[in-house]
């Protein structure tokens, strides 16, 4: 079984956040603020889809993983400076056993697509946590989305990402402790088979939040980690068979990353900064490391968001101030990143794509 590479360059100095500088041009927005009946906020995904912006979210009555969960989305048809009104992606479930949790968008085949993972409300043990993903579809006709296939034993936590030849891989976990992924069946986005990554008993995974980096069949998955660094894995098959977790290179925060490949050919992964000698653990610096182009490992680091977030208005459980759980969508030259602030509103960050370059 192939070992995972360096996630960062050994060639290059660890990133310190207080020597970052923002990129030129950068901008932030807060495109949606949180209010009654739904004061909490996070997970946002985000997409393009027939030249426009579609942004969706989990939303919780006032804290995070409460019964009467609902996902909201939004769309821009102006490059993400204004947007319509928050509508319903999927309203409450009726079973008192089990809520809406992560989501994330596809554009595929024309259609715009929406995998929604369904979960037990916290807190339980992670063995009794469960998970599985609904798919949905816009109707653009009427803007509803219906349900169309689910997958059992997967959650979803970073969008679908293209393979050589199609075919579409997405990272996951079940149970909270499981990290696992998803591989299309041919072309059919209703139809996913579920790989699972092999882990030790003492690893120190944290919700196995999974997030892929593709390099044609050869793929690392990146997973939340309680230590030091992220964990990694390796396969060499497209997603199919996996090396067993061990620790990267790259130090992180306890939180959710990002991972994908811009139109230069760079992989990227967003994720919160752990300083590698000092400084806050709290997710209070979010930054986005690059590679080159067409090759691994990731060798620079552009800042995104850093200082202390705005303290939550309204209270509520896991409501601490935090940029997090990012999103990166790519449109006409500009790099949009979606994330949670405080877990109660969501931010945009638009970046010019040349300032990413290696």
């Amino acid at each position: 079984m192939t070992r995972p590479p360096p996630l960062w360059s050994p060639d290059v100095p660890l990133p310190e956040s207080a020597a970052l500088p923002l990129p030129d041009r950068i901008e932030h927005l807060v495109i949606h603020r949180s209010r009654v009946p739904w004061q909490f906020a996070h997970e946002a995904a985000l997409c393009v889809h027939c030249g426009s912006l579609y942004v969706a979210w989990n939303a919780c009555p006032r804290a995070e993983n409460e019964k009467g969960a609902v996902v909201r989305w939004m769309r821009s048809q102006d490059g993400g400076y204004t947007w319509s009104e928050p509508l319903l992606l999927a309203g409450p479930l009726r079973a008192d056993d089990t809520i809406w949790e992560s989501c994330q968008l596809l554009a595929h085949g024309g259609h715009l697509w929406a995998f929604v993972g369904q979960a037990h409300p916290q807190p339980r043990t992670p063995e009794e946590t469960g998970g599985r993903m609904a798919i949905l579809r816009l109707n653009e006709t009427d803007n509803a989305w219906e349900q169309v296939g689910g997958v059992e034993g997967f959650q979803p936590l970073n969008r679908p990402q293209r393979l050589p030849g199609g075919v579409l891989l997405m990272g996951g976990q079940f149970n909270l402790s499981q990290p696992r992924v998803a591989r299309c069946v041919g072309d059919d986005p209703t139809r996913w088979e579920v790989f699972e990554i092999p882990y030790h008993d003492g690893d120190r995974i944290r919700f196995a939040e999974t997030a892929l980096i593709c390099a044609g069949d050869e793929i690392t998955a990146c997973i939340r980690s309680a230590a030091p660094t992220l964990y990694v894995a390796a396969s060499a098959d497209g997603g199919r068979t996996w090396s067993a977790l061990e620790p990267s290179n790259l130090p992180a925060v306890d939180s959710k990353t990002c991972a994908g490949i811009l139109s230069t050919g760079q992989h990227y992964l967003v994720y919160n900064l752990r300083p590698a000698r000092f400084g806050s653990l709290m997710r209070d610096v979010l930054v986005m490391a690059l590679s080159a182009p067409g090759r691994m490992p990731l060798c620079k680091t552009v800042l995104i968001r850093s200082g202390t977030a705005p303290r939550a208005r309204q209270p509520g459980f896991a409501k601490e101030e935090q940029w997090s759980y990012p999103a990166v969508e790519e449109l006409d030259g500009r790099v949009y990143v979606a994330y949670s602030i405080t877990k109660e509103d969501i931010g945009l960050s638009i970046l010019p794509l040349e300032a990413l370059i290696v």
